[in-house]
């Protein structure tokens, strides 16, 4: 049975994806968008890589490093998916040619629907919530190519398509500017910390000394990180890893770790559990880089499962 909505001339039918107006479609994304499995040469330039994504702001960052083997080709205005955990919405529009990670699935328009309409579709939580139980693995869980290719979508009218998605994406201007905002009161806040671990509390502290690491106020003490942590085994394992198998403990490497100290899944890997038993970490554990340009890159590891054995790059603290 037919059921109007608010609008009384605009009738409904039902579908696969639930009610939609009678003159809409509903196709698969592989209807609308190409897969593309070009692979890209090795150790070209630029690269981007899951940990680039902002799965907030639907962005990509680039930086200075080279394609992995594996990689594929992505040019200007295509879509970039990831299929490891891919209810986290690591999803991006690609605004020129680039290699991407084999991580990726690259999506490019066909010309048969609106792209930016396709886009907005595809950043909304229901595409990632379907995406999610499709996923195998527990650590890590993956989706297929074909769980993104076969997913259902509403098509209207070209002329629609247009509309809404140039509403969509006049909110999304709006949601920018508000971020750009936010960005800025983040760096007022780094200004802010750095007063209030240097100097304390403003008006608190009248008299000063000087340390070796600077000027403090004078009730304050300087110590040492290990007499506030605890070094686990030195230098960690330093053995050949194996490809990634979920019945193993991952093997941390310092380039698994991104600059904004998140986990990269774009080539996992395992150690033997023989191997791994002594370099362990456990809930509330640092990683810190102690060697080559990567020093001083940190990252948290805040899972309870103690799956993960850390690399003979790092410096592990609890």
């Amino acid at each position: 049975m037919e059921k109007k909505t608010l609008n009384a001339s605009q009738k409904m039918k039902r579908t696969i994806i639930g009610e939609i107006p009678v003159d809409w479609e509903v196709v698969s994304l592989q209807d609308v968008c190409s897969n593309i499995k070009e692979r890209a040469t090795i150790q070209s330039s630029p690269y981007i890589e899951i940990g680039d994504i902002d799965i907030i702001k639907k962005q990509y960052k680039l930086k200075d490093k080279v394609s992995q083997i594996g990689a594929k080709v992505s040019k200007k205005g295509d879509i970039i998916i990831s299929t490891v955990r891919p209810d986290r919405g690591a999803i991006s529009k690609v605004s020129h040619n680039t290699a991407v990670s084999s991580a990726f699935v690259v999506l490019r328009d066909k010309k048969i629907a609106d792209w930016e309409y396709i886009y907005q579709v595809l950043t909304q939580n229901k595409f990632f919530l379907r995406l999610g139980p499709l996923s195998t693995g527990s650590t890590y869980p993956t989706c297929s190519t074909n769980d993104i290719l076969t997913f259902n979508l509403p098509l209207p009218p070209l002329s629609e398509q247009k509309k809404i998605a140039e509403i969509l994406s006049s909110v999304d201007d709006a949601i920018e500017k508000t971020q750009a905002v936010i960005d800025q009161t983040e760096i007022v806040k780094k200004g802010l910390m750095q007063e209030l671990l240097t100097r304390g509390i403003p008006g608190k502290h009248k008299k000063f000394k000087k340390t070796e690491i600077g000027e403090i106020p004078e009730d304050w003490e300087v110590v040492k990180l290990e007499n506030l942590l605890i070094n686990k085994p030195e230098y960690g394992a330093n053995y050949p890893a194996n490809d990634y198998d979920k019945n193993l403990p991952r093997y941390i490497r310092i380039t698994d770790i991104s600059e904004s100290g998140e986990l990269l899944e774009d080539d996992i890997k395992s150690l033997d559990k023989e191997l791994a038993k002594n370099y362990l970490l456990s809930k509330g554990d640092f990683l810190f880089a102690r060697s080559g340009a990567t020093v001083g890159k940190t990252y948290l590891y805040n899972t309870k499962d103690g799956l993960c054995a850390f690399a003979s790059v790092s410096f592990p603290l609890s």
